[in-house]
């Protein structure tokens, strides 16, 4: 039972927090980088996408770093076109000073897909009745009275 309770609680929050990370992507970029070597890899979000990027030939910079910037209205990087592009999907091989690759992911799929899973879940480890201790439901034999 606590297995069960478990796997739902952390399936609702993840309902939850897709949603709430959606809505604040629009007022905050939240970006999470990783460094090693010359190569970097990042996490962040930005107007409606959950980006995952990798930086090459990057610098001698090495462990993580977070970063919470509020969203105005006039910067963004990524407000350029890019060629790969489909329903808030997008892919992009970006040839700045840094050879960039970025994959972005739109929150409303992320939040249709948590939601799958929560149903999943919940079907999965509702509680199943045992046959012998359960109440028997028979059918009452109707006769000529």
């Amino acid at each position: 039972m606590f297995r069960r309770w478990l796997l739902r609680g952390l399936a609702i929050l993840f309902v939850v927090a897709c949603p709430a990370a959606w809505v604040r992507s629009y007022f905050f970029e939240t970006s999470l980088f990783f460094t090693y070597g010359h190569q970097c890899l990042g996490i962040f979000t930005d107007r409606g996408l959950l980006y995952m990027c990798r930086n090459d030939d990057y610098g001698p910079y090495q462990g993580f770093a977070a970063y919470d910037n509020y969203v105005d209205e006039t910067h963004s990087e990524l407000d350029r076109p890019s060629a790969h592009y489909f329903l808030g999907f997008l892919y992009d091989n970006m040839r700045n000073p840094l050879r960039t690759y970025i994959v972005g992911v739109p929150f409303w799929f992320l939040t249709v897909v948590t939601v799958l899973v929560l149903f999943y879940v919940w079907r999965r480890t509702r509680h199943k009745p045992n046959p012998a201790t359960a109440f028997p439901v028979e059918m009452k034999a109707s006769g000529p009275t």
